[in-house]
C-alpha cells in the first residue's frame, strides 16, 4: 500500500512538472483571437506581448505606431510621447467595415511623461487595413479621433 501510494505521489509529481510550465509558457498569449479581440484592450488581452510594430511614423513629438500581433490576429494604434517636457497625447485605430470608417481612439487625461504610451483598443482580424493618427498638443486635451494625413501612417481602403 505504501509503495502504491508512493509511485501515486511521484507519477503525481512528474505530471506536475510537465503541465505546469506549459501553462506558463502560454501565460504570454493573448486570451481572444480575429474578431473575438475587436474592441478589446490588447495589454489587459495580453495580446500586446510579442505584438510587432507594423509601421510607423513621428508626428508632434509623438511616435504613431500600427501594432500587430499575430497570436491574438489584430491590430491596434500605439502612441508614445517622445517630447522631453510633458504633454497631453492622443490616437486613433481608424478601419472600414461593413462599408463605415469607424474608429477606436485613446487619449491621456492629462500631460503625460517622455516615453508614456497609450494604445486604442484592438481592431480584430490582422489583414484588415488600419490606419493608426496621434498627436500631442502641450496645452490642452487632443481632439478625438485624430485624423489628418500629418498625423497618419498606414491606410484604409
Amino acid at each position: 500500500m505504501k509503495k502504491r501510494l508512493l509511485n501515486f505521489l511521484v507519477l503525481l509529481v512528474i505530471l506536475f512538472c510537465i503541465v505546469l510550465p506549459l501553462g506558463v509558457v502560454n501565460g504570454h498569449a493573448g486570451n481572444c483571437q480575429g474578431m473575438g479581440c475587436h474592441g478589446l484592450n490588447p495589454h489587459s488581452t495580453g495580446c500586446d506581448y510579442g505584438a510587432t510594430t507594423y509601421l510607423s511614423k513621428s508626428v508632434t513629438e509623438v511616435e504613431v505606431a500600427i501594432r500587430k500581433s499575430l497570436a491574438c490576429n489584430a491590430k491596434w494604434t500605439r502612441i508614445v510621447n517622445q517630447k522631453v517636457t510633458s504633454q497631453y497625447v492622443g490616437g486613433s485605430a481608424h478601419f472600414l467595415m461593413n462599408g463605415y470608417q469607424p474608429h477606436f481612439s485613446e487619449r491621456s487625461a492629462g500631460p503625460v511623461d517622455k516615453d508614456y504610451r497609450i494604445y486604442t483598443n484592438m481592431v480584430g482580424d490582422a489583414s484588415r487595413d488600419v490606419k493608426s493618427c496621434g498627436r500631442g498638443d502641450p496645452y490642452s486635451l487632443v481632439s478625438l479621433p485624430v485624423s489628418g494625413d500629418n498625423y497618419c501612417v498606414g491606410t484604409v481602403k
